[in-house]
């Protein structure tokens, strides 16, 4: 951005830890903020907040970004906030800021193309590919995901992301495809039913004064399903550039696989009899009806769900702790004397580390399967770990010298 602007301000704003709350970091870049027109904060979600082997605990940023965004937009000056994360986050202050561009985890080149679409040299043209909640409570996991690490359940089904928000009737932040532009687009869409399906003819026309893309998705529901599935799902998308004033055409050719679903009782795909309707949708508005058509194929028994009592709190019986397998987490060796002394051993190693993410690299390694034992030391073998199960689950001696035995092997053939 200095490259483009050289009088460019900056200031820091928040921590790179949550040991202190940022408070005089945040006054220093709000006072900065109060002598300009426009402030561009960074925020997200640091390191230890990013997740691959554990569960992040909520949708929520770091406090300190939250504060910081905030107390910036009382300043009066025009605030654009750019989102550096690897999936949703909570924005209790969407409504607060002028625009938000979110990167995800754009990479090397990613502070160039952040500042190509900021300046208007490049127009932003990407759609959400999920649906972002107003808090972590709406999301149908929310209740069952975080119980046991040795029993997980999916109470909710085929009710993900989109299809639940559309069926419990939740409205989203920002909803799956959502993404806004510099430029504006017109579509006009028709549907012509066919043998066993349909085809979808879309006509985009750009309409603004900036060469932009715009993205098209095709929806199939069914009306009076006698199975519980979802109001709509997505089965078709396409993507198309267009300069000002420019039209292109997209077409989708719904088949028979599109109108179907998994029947448990005869282990496979089948299409319900009855009528369908097509939807298509872009720039994450709401899916709009665009024709219907009528396919002949099975009659399954009308089954009855309730969403609500599906994704409710449950009791979860908590798992044995025998026997104990490969797949069970490192969690499971605080059963046992040695296994405990592991885990202080392990925990000691954390603090040292990763001293900002103390709480998460700890959820991280102790949710790890005892079979990933062989990635923390490279004398660690699977004869080791098939040793250390066979001792968590009374065969001490035998266990124990598996476990040497494995070992030596390693150490032999270094």
């Amino acid at each position: 951005m200095k490259k483009i602007y050289p009088g460019l301000l900056y200031a820091d704003g928040y921590p790179e830890n949550e040991k202190d709350d940022g408070k005089a970091l945040r006054e220093e870049a709000c006072e900065l903020a109060r002598g300009v027109d426009r402030v561009v904060v960074v925020a997200g979600l640091p390191d230890p907040y990013e997740s691959e082997g554990y569960d992040r605990g909520s949708l929520a940023m770091p406090p300190s970004h939250d504060a910081l965004i905030s107390s910036l937009a009382k300043t009066g000056a025009d605030v654009t906030v750019v989102l550096q994360c690897g999936a949703p986050v909570e924005t209790p202050w969407a409504d607060e800021v002028d625009a938000i561009l979110l990167t995800y985890l754009s990479g090397c080149r990613g502070g160039a193309a952040t500042a190509a679409l900021l300046t208007g040299r490049a127009c932003p043209s990407g759609r959400l590919a999920e649906s972002w909640p107003y808090r972590t409570e709406d999301d149908p996991s929310y209740n069952n995901f975080d119980v046991d690490l040795l029993s997980v359940e999916h109470p909710e089904g085929i009710f993900t992301g989109y299809r639940y928000y559309d069926a419990a009737k939740v409205a989203p932040r920002f909803p799956f495809g959502y993404g806004l532009s510099y430029t504006t687009f017109s579509v006009e869409s028709s549907c012509e039913p066919k043998d066993d399906g349909a085809a979808v003819v879309c006509r985009v026309t750009n309409t603004g004064d900036r060469d932009g893309a715009e993205v098209l998705t095709v929806w199939v529901g069914m009306k009076d399903s006698r199975i519980p599935r979802p109001l709509r799902e997505l089965k078709d998308f396409s993507k198309i550039y267009l300069s000002p004033g420019q039209s292109g055409e997209a077409r989708f050719e719904l088949g028979r696989d599109a109108f179907t679903y998994y029947d448990v009782a005869l282990v496979d795909f089948a299409v319900e009899k009855g009528e369908y309707t097509i939807f298509v949708a872009y720039s994450g508005r709401e899916p709009e009806p665009v024709g219907s058509v009528i396919l002949d194929g099975v009659e399954p028994e009308r089954e009855e769900f309730d969403l609500p009592s599906m994704i409710e709190r449950r009791k979860i019986e908590p798992a044995g702790k025998k026997p104990y397998t490969h797949d069970s987490p490192a969690a499971a060796l605080a059963h046992t004397r040695l296994g405990r002394f592991i885990l202080r051993v392990a925990d000691g190693k954390i603090k040292k580390h990763a001293p900002y993410g103390i709480k998460e690299a700890r959820s991280m390694v102790h949710g790890t399967p005892l079979r990933a034992l062989t990635l923390a030391h490279p004398r660690v073998t699977r004869d080791t770990v098939d040793g250390v199960v066979r001792s968590l689950n009374g065969r001490l001696f035998s266990g124990f010298f598996r476990a040497l035995r494995g070992l030596g092997k390693k150490i032999g053939k270094k």
